[in-house]
């Protein structure tokens, strides 16, 4: 079999072509699991999540406990079925901007920060650690 000058041109063009597009499908493939990633990153472990926190809804006894020797406070949330443990200074300020972890807090670690007494104050509830 024998080709003509046109087939062999074609034949030598083909593994260029096949080259540049297995070049352009991995380039595809690399940056759509790149994207993924950076979406799953913030989805699950990443960004902190800020919230307004109005402490006047917590004024009443029963949705508030302090532990003045710790420089700690409980805040029973019931609208939102949590608790949520940050220290004393946030509560002087009236209103704010704050981070709110996404994961709650392990029932040993509000054991050992707010003590054994005070633990059935949240006890059926998700605590949430607050910072700044």
């Amino acid at each position: 079999m024998t080709f003509t000058k046109e087939e062999d041109d074609k034949n030598s063009s083909s593994p260029c072509g096949l080259c540049c597009f297995t070049l352009v499908a991995i380039s595809v493939v690399s940056i759509s699991a790149l994207t993924t990633l950076l979406v799953a990153n913030s989805m699950y472990t990443g960004l902190p999540e800020r919230k307004h926190i109005n402490f006047k809804q917590f004024e009443s006894p029963e949705s508030r406990l302090l532990i003045e020797s710790k420089q700690i406070a409980l805040l029973k949330d019931e609208p939102n079925q949590r608790c949520l443990l940050l220290p004393l200074q946030i509560i002087g300020r009236s209103q704010g901007e704050f981070s709110l972890d996404t994961d709650p807090l392990t029932h040993a670690e509000v054991r050992q920060a707010v003590g054994e007494k005070a633990w059935p104050f949240c006890a059926p509830l998700p605590v949430f650690l607050v910072s700044l």
